[in-house]
């Protein structure tokens, strides 16, 4: 099964950006999706730090979301892990967005998996 990931054509912080005023710091506007069955998140690269703002299918299971994912990165499909940064749970194979409740606009990093006593990622 091919699972369809969209990459946003307005990434983060560029022309859709707004910039607070009191501390310069950067304000994502971007709009949920107009699709209910998508959702969009930034996903970070874990060992380049690269992040993308992808628009994600919210009921596809982890197993065939993070090769879609992978490839949009620029990462080989395999021995991944996807971790919600704003939330602190790293998704399970067949978790599926929708099932763990993933917020439109949640931060989440895609990395190998770590083996018993190595560190991978950032």
């Amino acid at each position: 099964m091919t699972t369809e990931v969209k990459p946003r054509a307005n990434g983060p912080f560029s022309e859709d950006t707004t910039v607070n005023n009191q501390n310069g710091s950067p304000t994502m506007t971007t709009e949920p999706s107009s699709d209910p069955n998508y959702i969009i998140i930034d996903v970070e690269n874990g060992m380049t730090g690269a992040t993308a703002e992808l628009e994600l299918p919210v009921s596809a299971p982890m197993h065939d979301l993070l090769p879609a994912i992978a490839q949009q990165l620029q990462m080989q499909p395999n021995g991944l892990q996807l971790r919600n940064k704003n939330q602190g749970f790293t998704y399970a194979e067949m978790d599926t967005l929708a099932s763990r409740n993933t917020r439109h606009k949640d931060f989440c990093q895609l990395s190998a998996v770590a083996e018993a006593g190595a560190e991978v990622g950032r």
